[in-house]
């Protein structure tokens, strides 16, 4: 190898290991339902209280498959969000934060596979706040295509990305360390394909595509004549084709006459002929009868290709060398006597029976009856027959029938022979003379319980009740074996049949039909209004509940589907009331309501949609859809001074000077807020600046226990509950004692 060939070779290799891979990541959204830390606290507030929505900060790091689940150390790249304010639900466009989005992770090889480690931090103004770790294994395959993956990580919160691996231009192969740059120099002619292959250029080939080839070397039966970086081949007689590869078929003209079949030579061809025709195409009628000779005098005669001998009387055949069987012809003699054939005709021979020159009968019963015992004889043309008696046989009528051979004992009976006749030794529940006559075993009741007795030839079935089994229905069938119940439902065997009980959850006679966990809590929800909406509030309302459920559900908003009807109405002082009924459906199926409910209080979906509306003043009641009909524990706000808020407790507590700088946030920042006071009640009445009155207490449970009156009755709320989920049920249901004293 020379010198240039050893730099070229070194390049090359130095190439072939500094290759590029890139992971391209782009956020799509994160959301932290309720806005909470790890701790399950808000993130600027404590338990229930929560001042503003989080500044998330999301630290994503990509690294080894098998690695720690620290975010500082990562093998392919780290990157960091830095704070995003005041979003519990981000949507993230070109940006993410300080971040470009999408953004790239650049590694020398691509490993097949790594792990993406995404950890969220609240940051405040003291410590920062822990939201959540999560993490996925990403297993891409390098692609040119532009094409993105969506990958969901998520833990108790979630984050959506679209990630692609590529290689960077001229590598390839899976880990991207594979180089490969089209070129057409002197030190290669060729191009890449997908794969990273070297493709010669038309003209060259090798390893690197440097070496010329001699176009004329494809030409096999012709002259080359070659121009440039072309070539045409001149055929030799016989061949064809653009490099002269082909022989000319001459056969393919069909030559050969009269059936001859055609050979192909190079440049020529050969007929071979059938008899009867000769010549270079089979086309020459060859006379058989110069060198054909007809046998038993018969004559010869010519015809195109063929020949014929016409014979004598008694001879047959091509050349008349075959005898004519004439007493395979009809039956030349009298009756019963045989036919000889001999060449060219055939004589008579007489059998026992018959004589004369006609073969004449003879009755053999008159001269001595030949048949045995009290068989019968009878004369026939040139013989004569014995009928024989039952049980014997033969010519003579002297040989005994076996009878055994015809196996006339029924139903595997034993057959013995006698002289003349035979007998037969019957099994168990046969008799008669073949032992073809049944005994009925049913008639002495070998069947349990209630089982019915079937007879059968020979035998008998007990025909068993539903549940046993067995050759007397003696045996209880375990229905429980085939294990019958589904969805872990446990089989409880019975006598005839079985039951099955069934999971939570789970309902039919298999366990096969799934509870529908929304039975009894699908009401819509109930919202009481003081004012008249309008349809833009209703559509503003629908809207703002569609993007709630889609982030808390995290599904495409066209799968969320609300229902939405409102009824106009007046309270006891004549004030206009309107009462929305809202129900909801995700992909389909019904968010129950009292999920549906705790959605409302712990998203305040109603007052963001309400807000700009400073005339609109609303009532909330989760109920079962009836005006004023409330169950369970209430909320009753009243309108009362803001001295009784949270904020002048604390101020109270702390001291007198941050009293003052509390009562000042409180003002300038709240203004006036209500007082809750919470009540108890079952099946009532609540009218705005009126009362709840309950009937008397008669000592029935389902009885009201009191009657109480209110004053300036702002709105009312159910008490937030968690969300329950349809299919795992977390307790028991609630009685009606646990909603009295709530």
């Amino acid at each position: 190898m020379n010198p240039w060939e050893t730099l070229l070779v070194l390049i090359c290799v130095l190439k072939g290991v500094s290759g590029l891979a890139n992971i391209q990541i782009r956020l799509v959204n994160y959301v932290n339902p309720g806005g909470n830390g790890n701790n399950g606290h808000p993130c600027d507030g404590r338990w229930i209280f929560n001042g503003s929505p989080c500044d998330h900060n999301l630290i994503l790091c990509l690294d080894n498959v098998v690695s720690s689940t620290s975010t500082n150390r990562c093998a392919f790249g780290r990157a960091s969000t830095g704070e995003i304010s005041n979003a519990d639900s981000i949507t993230f466009g070109s940006r993410a934060g300080r971040l470009q989005n999408p953004f790239t992770f650049r590694v020398t090889s691509w490993p097949g596979s790594a792990k993406l480690k995404v950890r969220v931090f609240d940051v405040d103004d003291n410590d920062d706040d822990f939201v959540d770790y999560m993490q996925k294994v990403l297993a891409l395959a390098p692609s040119n295509s532009p094409r993105t993956y969506r990958v969901v990580v998520k833990h108790r919160t979630a984050l959506s990305i679209d990630v692609r691996v590529y290689c960077d231009p001229n590598y390839f192969g899976p880990q991207c360390t594979l180089f490969c740059r089209p070129r057409n120099d002197w030190m290669g002619h060729y191009t890449c394909n997908g794969n990273g292959a070297k493709v010669c250029n038309k003209g060259w080939q090798g390893q690197n595509c440097n070496r010329r080839i001699n176009i004329c070397a494809p030409c096999q039966h012709g002259s080359c004549n070659r121009a440039a970086n072309t070539y045409n081949c001149a055929c030799h007689v016989g061949f064809t084709g653009t490099n002269c590869e082909r022989d000319i078929d001459e056969c393919a003209s069909n030559p050969c006459l009269n059936g001859g079949h055609c050979s192909n030579f190079i440049g020529n061809y050969i007929c071979l002929c059938h008899a009867g025709w000769a010549g270079p195409r089979c086309n020459e009628d060859v006379n058989e009868c110069q060198h054909v000779t007809c046998r038993n005098s018969g004559t010869c005669v010519n015809s195109p290709g063929k020949y014929r001998c016409e014979c004598d009387a008694g001879w047959e055949g091509t050349h008349c060398d075959v005898d004519v069987n004439e007493c395979a012809l009809g039956h030349p003699c009298n009756a019963n006597a045989s036919c000889v054939n001999v060449p060219g005709t055939f004589e008579c021979t007489c059998s026992d029976g018959l004589s004369g020159a006609a073969c004449e009968d003879i009755n053999e019963c008159m001269e001595d009856n030949p048949c045995f015992g009290n068989s019968t004889c009878i004369n026939e043309h040139g013989s004569f027959q014995c009928f024989c008696p039952e049980g014997w046989t033969g010519d003579l009528c002297d040989v005994d029938v076996n009878e055994c051979e015809a196996d006339p004992c029924l139903f595997n009976s034993t057959c013995t022979n006698l002289n003349g006749s035979f007998t037969c030794d019957c099994p168990a529940g046969m008799q008669g003379t073949y032992c073809d006559v049944d005994i009925n075993e049913c008639a002495a009741d070998p069947c349990v319980g209630n089982s019915t007795c079937v007879n059968q030839e020979g035998s008998f079935i007990c025909s068993c009740q539903e549940g046993f089994e067995g050759t007397f229905c003696e045996t209880d069938i375990d229905e429980c074996a085939s294990s019958p119940c589904v969805n872990n439902g446990s089989c409880v065997d019975q006598v005839g049949g079985f039951t099955c009980d069934c999971q939570s959850g789970w309902t039919g006679e298999l366990c096969e039909e799934e509870k529908d966990e929304c039975e009894g809590n699908a009401d819509p929800v109930m919202i009481n209004v003081h004012g008249d909406l309008s349809t833009a509030d209703l559509e503003s309302f629908n809207n703002t509940l569609r993007d709630v459920l889609t982030n808390m559900f995290l599904i495409s908003r066209e799968d969320i589907h609300p229902v939405i009807t409102s009824e106009l109405w007046t309270d006891p002082e004549n004030q206009p009331m309107t009462t929305v009924f809202v129900s909801a459906y995700a992909q389909g199926a019904q968010i129950c309501q009292d999920e549906l409910s705790n959605i409302f209080s712990t998203t305040n979906v109603f007052e963001k949609t309400l807000a700009p509306s400073a005339s609109i003043v609303y009532e909330q009641s989760f109920s079962d859809g009836k005006v004023g009909n409330l169950h369970g524990a209430a909320a009753i706000e009243t309108k009362e001074s803001w001295l009784m808020s949270r904020w002048y407790v604390i101020a109270v507590i702390a001291g007198t000077f941050i009293a003052l700088v509390a009562i000042s946030i409180v003002i300038f920042k709240h203004r006036r807020r209500p007082k809750t006071v919470v009540i108890a009640g079952r099946n009532g009445s609540l009218y705005r600046n009126g009362s709840l009155t309950m009937p008397e207490d008669t000592g029935d449970e389902n009885s009201a226990i009191a009657s109480l009156s209110f004053d300036n009755v702002l709105y009312t709320t159910f008490q937030p509950q968690s969300p329950t989920p349809r299919s795992e049920p977390t307790g028991p249901e609630p009685t009606d004692n646990d909603n009295v004293c709530t």
